[in-house]
């Protein structure tokens, strides 16, 4: 090909690095042009070598130099290709042409400087300890059309899930499994409010202002079909009130050497936004803080501006010239994936780490060691019903299930807001038990006694209105085997509510030790 030069003799070049994935090649990076020169020399750069070479030092990886051309198609100098350990040895390495015949050299390249190091992961932190806290933002605005007719996203007569809701049942199921409490703040914009008669651009999609948490993937769909039942989609598309709500919520988090803490706020949209120069700024501050912004387009409207917010190629700078600190926004299109789950995943998740990664750099602040245990944190069952050592304090079995010996204490539960009857069931119960002294067996009294049902079940009713922890409250001590599946009621008592326990076989209790049982409170 015609070149401007005679070898590197006022060319404009630049180089791109490629991974090897099975038999196609991946570009990885590629850099920056250095104008008009005999002898480029580019910026140092630092690149994974799970990029590079998915980690195999062996492994080889491909460089192609061009000369840039404002005007036309760029002009390739040459190409090969090296290993991380032979770029580690230093060598100068010629520039070829693969499709020419003549084993001809066109220049040559050397690397200055080469450090390998080890580097935190995001796995490392997670493993630390470290909390990750997801938020949703929905758009109620006019332009996703009226829910009442079928071409709209947020359609509420059709069988299959409507875009807005295929978009959080996917995106929250990828999301889902890193937030450890599984309470999701859900907040919408754009919307006419029943109650008031105004517009508002951010309010919880339960109407809960004191508590806009829901439970998970199906709290977050619960919550966004029955809202349309307190609402009117409006307008205009507003994100800076949802960004400085989420940005409020992040600098409220500590992330240093004691706790870590770091957000994601997926926002939901159509593409239309009228606050752009708002809502630049806010994400140039926000870029200081400990937050990730994941943009999801639904539908198939034009998303210019949502690109023009991931700073992917370019830095996103504030309207007063102030620059944003490190990339935070992440735009993924909905459409691209219909058919492609595993890519949904990849593009959701593709930025997230290496912003958090990016943000703790900043900070120096290194993982915490890993606890073993510590990063499994499974929904604990009900405070109700435990059974805590006299001691320590540490729950040992639960009504229903079993906790670890290493887990922490159970924390209090809140029924959930739209609590429906709960029908008891009858539960078989032993007619006496008695309690021998410390250290002794427990036997049930006399001859086996035959099980007796508690009395006709009734409905059980859980408050409408926001529910207060259930506290501990003082009981009287009982000795089980450690650990037990079940653990009996105090003489005469019966135990109410759906648990369907048994009641344990009649058996001698060895080497007890005490332990504590607290019934569930009585139906309401």
């Amino acid at each position: 090909p015609k070149m401007d030069f005679g070898l590197f003799s006022k060319s404009d070049p630049y180089f791109q690095i490629f991974r090897k994935s099975e038999n196609r090649w991946i570009k990885v990076y590629q850099s920056e042009v250095i104008k008009k020169t005999l002898d480029p020399r580019w910026q140092p750069k630092t690149l994974s070598s799970a990029d590079l070479c998915n980690g195999k030092t062996k492994q080889p990886i491909l460089f192609k130099v061009y000369d840039y051309d404002s005007v036309g198609s760029h002009d390739q100098i040459g190409e090969f290709e090296v290993s991380l350990d032979e770029i580690k040895q230093g060598s100068r390495i010629g520039l070829k042409r693969p499709w020419k015949k003549k084993d001809k050299i066109y220049g040559h390249i050397e690397f200055s400087e080469f450090k390998r190091y080890t580097e935190a992961s995001f796995l490392d932190y997670i493993r630390g300890g470290m909390e990750v806290q997801v938020m949703f933002a929905i758009d109620y605005t006019g332009s996703n059309g009226n829910p009442t007719n079928p071409s709209s996203l947020h359609y509420r007569g059709g069988r299959s899930p409507n875009p807005y809701a295929d978009a959080l049942q996917k995106i929250t199921s990828i999301l889902e499994p890193y937030d450890k409490n599984n309470l999701i703040p859900a907040y919408g914009f754009g919307a006419r409010l029943r109650s008031t008669n105004t517009v508002s651009h951010c309010f919880p999609i339960n109407f809960n202002d004191r508590d806009p948490e829901v439970k998970g993937q199906v709290g977050v769909l619960s919550a966004y079909h029955a809202s349309f039942d307190g609402l009117l989609l409006s307008g205009p598309t507003y994100f800076s009130e949802i960004l400085q709500l989420a940005a409020a919520k992040a600098s409220s988090n500590r992330f240093d050497s004691n706790m870590q803490a770091y957000t994601v706020l997926v926002i939901l949209t159509d593409g239309c936004i009228d606050d752009m120069r708002q809502t630049t700024d806010t994400l140039v501050q926000m870029s200081k803080l400990p937050i990730s912004v994941v943009i999801v387009g639904v539908g198939s409207a034009n998303f210019a501006a949502m690109e023009k917010l991931d700073g992917d190629d370019h830095v996103l700078r504030a309207t007063n010239g102030q620059r944003a600190a490190r990339d935070i926004v992440q735009f993924v299109p909905m459409r691209d994936f219909k058919r492609d789950p595993y890519g949904l995943t990849d593009a959701t998740l593709a930025e997230i780490p290496g912003q958090m990664l990016q943000f703790a750099k900043s900070r120096k602040v290194p993982p915490h060691p890993v606890v073993e245990g510590k990063w499994r944190n499974p929904d604990p069952p009900l405070a109700q019903g435990s059974v805590e050592d006299s001691k320590s304090g540490v729950p040992l079995t639960q009504v229903g299930g079993l906790f670890p010996q290493t887990a922490p204490p159970a924390q209090p539960h809140y029924y959930p807001q739209q609590a429906r009857p709960v029908q008891g069931v009858p539960v078989q119960q032993p007619t006496v038990v008695q309690v021998g002294a410390p250290g002794q067996p427990v036997w049930q009294a006399g001859q086996p006694v035959q099980p007796v049902y508690s009395a006709t079940p009734q409905p059980q009713y859980v408050s409408q209105q926001p529910a207060v922890p259930v506290q501990p409250a003082t009981v009287q001590p009982a000795y089980v085997q450690q650990p037990a599946t079940y653990a009996p009621p105090a003489t005469g008592q019966y135990q109410y509510g759906p648990y369907g326990g048994q009641p344990s076989a009649p058996a001698p209790v060895n080497n007890a030790t005490p332990a504590y049982y607290q019934p569930p409170p009585p139906p309401a």
